[in-house]
């Protein structure tokens, strides 16, 4: 039986949205090498989002880790709670 979500994990790896890429490199300009793997894990995104939104500085919520899906998942998680809080907010 194949997994449902399959496709979408056999996708992860493989950088299918150059425009995601091409914007967050208008806000992390130090490094023209921007891939897919530093959008992977959320911390580059929630730096971005910081610049977007200063109000909310918490960044010891993010996991420095990786090494589990779990905590890549968490950060996410925490980086969609900034997002809706700011769009409810504002």
């Amino acid at each position: 039986m194949k997994h449902r979500y399959g496709s979408i994990a056999a996708n992860v790896d493989r950088p299918s949205n150059p425009e995601l890429i091409l914007w967050a490199q208008l806000f992390h300009s130090a490094s023209s090498d921007l891939g897919h793997e530093n959008l992977s894990d959320g911390k580059l995104l929630y730096k971005i989002f910081q610049q977007v939104d200063e109000r909310n500085q918490d960044e010891n919520v993010l996991c420095e880790s990786m090494e589990s899906m779990k905590d890549r998942l968490s950060n996410w998680h925490f980086l969609m709670q900034n997002v809706r809080n700011y769009y409810l907010v504002s």
